[in-house]
Order: C-alpha cells, then sequence, then structure tokens
C-alpha cells in the first residue's frame, strides 16, 4: 500500500483491491462473529475467494478452539464442489491403512508367519503337495487337477486366517495398543464364561480363542467354576478395561516407542541396546513413527468432520447450465453432451425425480460406449455374437473365414485384426517355465509392498514379502506356481 495512496493497510481494503469476497460473510450473514483469536473479542481471520469461484463453495465454518490444530486461532475451513471448481468429481477420504498385515511392526509378521505354520501343518498341506509335485504329465489326470484348486484354495483360507490372527482391531474411539486390546478380549471373554455357566449356548471354540487373546492361563481357566469367581472376574475385567481406556493415548506411544525399537532390531540385529547408535537409530524410527502417526490423527479427524452432516445417498447432481451456453467474447463453453469438457456454469439438481431422470440418462451413454464398435454391429455382430462366445467365434479361431462378400465391407483396420486372429505364432517358448525359490524372493524383494494386488483373492504381496526369510514357504510358493506351467 506504500505505492497506493487509496490504500489503508487494512484487510477490508485489500479485499476490495484485489477483487475478492469474505465468504465466510456471505455465507453466514450476521451482526457478530465468534472472536477467532483466543484472547481477542473480534473475527481477525477469515478466507476470501474471487468471484469467479464463489459459485463452487458448498459450505464454510469456524471450528472451536483446539480442534484440528494445536494454536490460539480457530479453523477456518472452506468446502468446495470438485465438480464444479475442477469440473471433475472428489472422492471419500478412505483409511489409510486398509491390509491386515503390515511388514512394518516384525512382531505383528512374526505372529503372521507362526499362524500360517500352524494351518498349513493342521490341513497337511506340504504332504499333498508333495504327491502333485512327482506326478508326471502323462499321469496327471482331472481329479488331480481338483486336488490342486482345493489345496490352492486351502492355503488361501490359511493366509487369510493367519493375516486375522495378527491384524489390528481399531476403534473409533479409543487408539490401538496391545494391552488395551489384551484388556479388551478379557472382558469378552469373563462375559463369554458367565453366559456359559448361565446354560447360553456358547461355542468351545469362542471361548478358546478369547482365552487366548487375553492370556488367560489353564489354571485361571479351570479355576473360573462358580459364580461368584465369574462374576468377581468380570467386575476385575471391565475396571481394568476401563482404567486402560482412560490412558489410551498414552499406551499408544508406549506401543509406538516399542514398535521403533522392535524395527530397529529386526534391521540391525548385531546392535547393542543402550549404544549410540542404536539410540540414534531408534531415535529416527520413532520420528517417522510419530509423523506417521500424526497424519494419521489429522486424516481421520478430516474424514469425520467431512462425514459428519452427510448421508449415504446421492444428494445433489450437478449438469450444464443450459441457459448459459456462450461467454462474452461469444465463444462456447463446450458440448452439452460431454460434461468433462464443459467450461460453462453448472446447474445443481437436488428433486429425486429430476435427479433420477439425469442419473439415468447418464448411465445409457456410459453403457453405450461400446456401440458403434466393429464387432456390437453388423453384420459381425451376428456371426460373432455380443460376448464372442458363438461357435463362429471358436471356429473362426480354428481357421474357418468370414464369407467374403461380408469381409470385403470391413474397414481395413478391422480386416487386419480379423486375420491377426488366424494367423500362427511367430515365437513359441520351448523351454519348461519353471519359478525357482530365488526367482521368487528376488521378484517379492523388489516389488514393493502398497502396490495393489489379488483383490478377489486377499493374498496381496505382502504375504508374499512376509516369507521370504523362510524357505519352505517360499519351497511350497514355488510349487504352487510351477504345477500350472506344468500341466496346464
Amino acid at each position: 500500500h506504500a505505492f497506493n495512496r487509496d490504500h489503508d493497510g487494512s484487510i477490508l481494503t485489500l479485499v476490495n483491491t484485489c477483487g475478492l469476497v469474505d465468504i465466510l460473510q456471505l455465507q453466514h450473514k450476521q451482526d457478530r462473529y465468534p472472536a477467532t483469536y483466543i484472547r481477542g473479542k473480534n473475527r481477525i481471520d477469515g478466507i476470501f475467494v474471487s468471484y469467479q469461484i464463489v459459485h463452487a463453495v458448498l459450505r464454510t465454518g469456524l471450528t472451536p478452539f483446539h480442534t484440528f490444530f494445536q494454536g490460539d486461532h480457530r479453523a477456518a475451513y472452506v468446502d468446495f464442489s470438485a465438480s464444479l471448481l475442477f469440473c471433475s468429481n472428489s472422492y471419500e477420504l478412505t483409511r489409510q491403512k486398509g491390509r491386515g498385515l503390515q511388514l512394518k511392526d516384525p512382531r505383528i509378521v512374526d505372529a503372521y508367519i507362526q499362524a500360517l505354520f500352524d494351518q498349513l501343518a493342521y490341513h497337511k498341506v506340504w504332504e499333498k503337495l508333495d504327491r502333485l509335485v512327482k506326478i508326471s504329465v502323462a499321469d496327471w489326470k482331472e481329479e488331480d487337477k481338483i486336488t490342486y484348486i482345493k489345496l490352492d484354495n486351502i492355503i488361501t483360507e490359511a493366509m487369510k486366517y493367519a493375516e486375522r490372527t495378527c491384524a489390528k482391531r481399531y476403534s473409533t474411539r479409543f487408539h490401538w495398543s496391545p494391552l488395551l486390546l489384551k484388556a479388551v478380549y478379557a472382558y469378552r471373554y469373563a462375559r463369554l464364561k458367565l453366559k456359559e455357566y448361565k446354560g447360553i449356548p456358547v461355542t468351545k471354540k469362542s471361548i478358546q480363542y478369547h482365552q487366548k487373546q487375553a492370556s488367560v492361563s489353564d489354571e485361571d481357566h479351570q479355576d473360573l467354576n462358580a459364580i461368584e469367581k465369574i462374576i468377581a472376574f468380570l467386575r476385575a475385567a471391565k475396571s481394568r478395561m476401563k482404567e486402560l481406556q482412560q490412558r489410551h493415548v498414552e499406551l499408544r506411544k508406549e506401543y509406538i516407542e516399542g514398535l521403533a525399537e522392535a524395527i530397529v532390531l529386526k534391521r540391525f540385529p548385531t546392535a547393542e541396546e543402550g549404544t549410540s547408535s542404536f539410540e540414534g537409530q531408534k531415535e529416527k524410527q520413532l520420528k517417522a513413527l510419530s509423523n506417521r502417526e500424526s497424519a494419521r490423527s489429522m486424516h481421520c479427524k478430516i474424514r469425520t468432520a467431512l462425514n459428519r452432516l452427510q448421508g449415504g445417498g446421492t444428494t445433489r447432481v450437478d449438469i450444464p447450465d443450459t441457459s448459459n451456453l456462450y461467454a462474452l467474447d461469444g465463444t462456447s463453453y463446450g458440448n452439452l453432451d460431454d460434461p468433462k469438457k464443459w467450461k460453462g456454469a453448472w446447474l445443481a439438481i437436488s428433486e429425486p425425480e429430476e435427479m433420477l431422470q439425469h442419473i439415468m440418462a447418464a448411465n445409457i451413454k456410459q453403457y453405450h460406449q461400446a456401440h458403434d464398435t466393429p464387432f456390437a454391429q453388423e453384420p459381425l455382430l451376428s456371426f460373432f455374437g455380443p460376448d464372442g462366445t458363438t461357435s463362429f467365434a471358436q471356429e473362426f479361431l480354428r481357421g474357418r473365414r468370414l464369407p467374403e462378400e461380408v469381409f470385403s465391407q470391413l474397414r481395413p483396420e478391422t480386416q487386419r485384426i480379423l486375420n491377426a486372429y488366424q494367423l500362427p505364432a511367430n515365437n513359441r517358448y520351448t523351454k519348461e517355465a519353471v519359478i525357482t525359490p530365488s526367482m521368487f524372493i528376488s521378484g517379492y524383494k523388489n516389488a514393493d509392498e502398497k502396490t495393489s494386488s489379488s483383490i478377489p483373492s486377499e493374498r496381496h504381496i505382502g504375504k508374499y514379502k512376509a516369507v521370504l526369510e523362510h524357505p519352505s514357504l517360499v519351497q511350497m510358493y514355488t510349487h504352487v506356481m510351477n504345477l500350472p506351467y506344468k500341466h496346464g
């Protein structure tokens, strides 16, 4: 403002000079606003946007002190419609952790490996797999194929079970820690014992599982044979659980410190506790884990704030505004039938019937994108069908050609595609395909744990990376992978 005498240096003058809008004042018209500084009486903070994007603002507001950020000011927020502001949809924030098994904690990996070994031994997987490996190609039968599929499913279920046993259980109210989890299982175990004593049906497997998770010894388990003892144990377990719930933040910090120490011991087995090098590595790990914890906590708070007033269904549909098709210079804002390239204003539709019509029209257009492709229209549609499973399609792959009068009507690129399907393969792999343990280890060792893979079966890359230091498990997986190559 030193170069402009009309500018007095105030925020209001700055807003007017730059052509901005105080969006808080625009959406919340009132005489007095809450103080944004903890030791002040007036609102001194705000959010200012340009006139061009005012229509994209959905909601604004001020949060109470010390909700999201530790400071002496309130946090001001603005929520934009991504479809109006960026011409693209916004997507719901999801949890950072999507898998039960993560390799950052060596203790959890060890628990997973032990549970997996127990399951594979219980189902005698190694014995069944060795029998399949010894079968020659000439002696391979259909029942062997069925046995292989069943065995592969058993291995998948064993991996999923082992992951469930070591996976963390989350609470939306309390921070996770091993001590708090054990206390919760002890309380649940006591309730199951009380139900069993009262004659309410409870499975032995469920009681044994909760006994194991709560670390209740067999002597204590056998001693709970009277109603007075069970009730006393239940009250003590509930009191212990409530006490730890009050200390859930402290317990979480203790768990993070133990995790940092376990990671250092895993990466540097020869390091001695108490030495400067050990403490230095531990401090680095603790700092990285603390930053991750802060990001996770902030992520959850933002997700909760965004979803607090939102339901599960669609409440609004945005469509191009047909009342304003051209800019001031006469240029068109785009094609109404192509919303992705529309650059004009948008119209919000909230009436259910009208929303349904626009959604159905968009779905019809979306699901008919292949309608004009060569195989989805005549004359090829009658020969190959909508999904390429007609008898002619099978015969075509064996060498039968289309009638010449039909083939001559097609475009040159379509003719080249059809000819390519009937050409013999130029390159044939004559060597036997074998995956060795060293190939398995090198392949998965270099793969990123976060790589998305095997979503339906849940056999994600982390489960394979966890077994790389166990030769027997590596050998099992290579046998399972080699059998399809060997027998087809």
